[in-house]
Formats: structure tokens, sequence, C-alpha cells
């Protein structure tokens, strides 16, 4: 798969999206534990990278987006969806007829992404329910901009952020 995306990425000039860079850097994270001789280590290594990983992701994405004025302003998504290559699909011609909303959910982009560490003190049962909201985001945006590899490429690392969750809850 490693080889796969950067033949990919080699042919094509076009920027991707994040969630091609996150399944990237976690099966480059698996070839790089592989050679750990103990397979529970390895195990352990990556999905305690992939969990790094992940919220410095999150993370780093809500700061980026917060010192943005066109994300303060609220008018990011309004401007994301514009492009004919985003804007096509029957949920953002919904959020172009709503801007309202639009500003609302391009806020609650921001908040969720700078709060995503919060996850981690929220202890399993929540963490839970948050990581199925954050789900449902990398649903909506696959559905709304036509990314279907968004979903997968985020929602796959969250196993790792509830492996480091409940291995933390046991201690």
């Amino acid at each position: 798969m490693l080889l796969a995306n950067s033949a990919t990425e080699y042919r094509n000039p076009f920027g991707r999206d994040g969630s091609d860079q996150m399944a990237e850097v976690i099966n480059g994270y698996r070839i790089a534990t592989a050679v750990i001789p103990d397979a529970a280590q390895s195990d352990e290594v990556f999905l305690r990278a992939v969990n790094a990983q992940v919220c410095v992701s999150y993370l780093a994405s809500g700061l980026a987006k917060l010192v943005s004025y066109t994300w303060r302003s609220g008018e990011a998504l309004d401007l994301v969806l514009q492009p004919q290559q985003y804007g096509q699909s029957s949920l953002a011609q919904m959020l172009k007829r709503n801007p309202k909303l639009a500003r609302i959910l391009t806020w609650l982009t921001v908040v969720w992404e700078t709060a995503f560490p919060l996850v981690y003190i929220m202890g399993p049962h929540r963490a839970r329910y948050a990581l199925s909201a954050v789900r449902g985001f990398h649903l909506g945006v696959a559905a709304t901009m036509g990314l279907p590899r968004f979903f997968w490429g985020f929602s796959s690392s969250h196993g790792a952020v509830m492996y480091v969750i409940d291995r933390h809850a046991r201690a």
C-alpha cells in the first residue's frame, strides 16, 4: 500500500487530502515497527506511534485553522465548497444555501480539532462517544466533498487512540 500510494503521488502532481497522508504514515509506521522481533512490542510501538500522530494531526490542524482569518470568520467552509471539485454533492449544495449552518460547522471544526487532546482525560466510555462523533465528522466531509477515502484514512487510526486510552485506564 505504501508503494502504491507513493507511485500515485509521483504520477499525479495534484494535491491530495490529509487522509492520503495519514494512510501513508500509518503504513510507514507498520513497516518501521515490523522490524521489532517481539510481535507484542511491535504492536505496542505501532499503536502508540499512530496514536501520537493522530493527536498531533488533529491538534495542529485545529491550531492552524484558529490562526487563519478565513476559519475564524466562519467563511472557510463556504470557500472550500466553491470549486466544482468539492461543491457538487447535495450536502454541499445544502450548505451553500444555508450560510449560517456553514459558519457554525466551520467553527465547530476548529473547536473539536483544537480540543481533540481532551479525549485522553474523558475515560474510555466517553472517549468512544467522542471518537464516534469525530468519525461522523469524517463521514460528513467524505459525503459532502466527495472524498470517500477521507473517512477511512482518519477513522482507521481511532483504534490506536482507544488502545492508549484503555491501557491508561487499566494502569
